[in-house]
């Protein structure tokens, strides 16, 4: 338990180190598209660490593979969104669309796990 909190902790850490020097030091015009996808990925990193060590701290949960698959949903709605964003095909009627379908995907495997493990 705690080696996994500790694994989150240095996984947010270090994409904190990773986007400030991205951010700081890169020159946005004169760079490719590697930069921007190291960008997109450590970005997904930090949203998803930060959403588990707060799920784990403010919502006194245990890190259970509910909190981690939340998390990942979370993280992938927000840079789903930011993509959807900077490919410029961002309106309503597809973030509403995007967002229906991570709510239905987190229903999904809230009912397949509640077969597995009947209450």
């Amino acid at each position: 338990m705690k080696t996994i909190t500790f694994s989150i902790l240095s996984v947010l850490l270090l994409s904190v180190g990773v986007e400030t020097v991205i951010f700081f030091n890169v020159n946005p015009t004169a760079s490719g598209a590697i930069v921007f996808l190291g960008f997109f990925v450590f970005f997904w990193l930090l949203i998803w660490s930060l959403s588990c060590i707060i799920g784990i701290s403010i919502f006194k949960r245990k890190l259970d593979i509910t909190t981690v698959r939340r998390s990942i949903i979370l993280a992938s709605a927000v840079m789903g969104s930011l993509l959807l964003s900077a490919f410029n095909v961002l309106n309503t009627l597809s973030l509403i669309s995007f967002l229906i379908a991570m709510i239905l995907t987190e229903i999904f495997f809230a009912n397949k796990h509640s077969e597995r493990h009947p209450a």
